[in-house]
């Protein structure tokens, strides 16, 4: 009979160090499927990014007008959102280019940039536009969803402009 009560004890224990490790393991392989999740999220990103520039690059190469792009589409008063380095090349290119107007950045840092055109934060009032340019290309459905609720205007990304011929 004591013989039995050990063995009970013993599987109690055994069982008890099993449902830990158990827990410990789930814990673990959530941890690194979030890791991995945000480390391809980032990969994605950098794609975008590659594929983007490959194509403004091409662009470049053959001369091609990025503001002739926009006019083709009727637009003639544009905002960009993002004014970053990507935000800033493009509105120096489209300032050189001269075939229609920037009226202003949008940039979540906001009025701490300076450019030759004013840069707002997105909850700032925002003057209406034809067109506003996105250059953050891996938010982009996150900064239509949020442009839209705030400018009645068409919003595109930096792939569409360049990718479209």
């Amino acid at each position: 009979m004591r013989w039995q009560v050990c063995v009970n004890i013993f599987m109690i224990v055994i069982i008890t160090i099993m449902c830990i490790l158990i827990s410990f393991m789930c814990q673990y392989v959530k941890s690194e499927h979030k890791r991995m999740k945000s480390i391809f999220e980032e990969k994605e990103r950098y794609r975008q990014l590659f594929f983007v520039s490959s194509h403004w690059i091409d662009a470049l190469i053959n001369a091609e007008n990025i503001s002739h792009r926009l006019v083709e589409r009727g637009y003639k008063r544009v905002a960009i959102y993002g004014m970053g380095r990507w935000g800033k090349s493009i509105l120096k290119m489209l300032n050189q280019e001269n075939e229609l107007e920037v009226a202003y950045g949008i940039d979540i840092r906001g009025r701490g940039i300076y450019t030759s055109v004013p840069v707002y934060a997105m909850d700032e009032e925002l003057a209406e536009v034809d067109v506003v340019v996105v250059t953050t290309v891996a938010f982009f459905g996150e900064v239509k969803k949020n442009l839209s609720s705030k400018l009645n205007c068409d919003i595109l990304s930096l792939e569409e402009i360049l990718y479209v011929k």
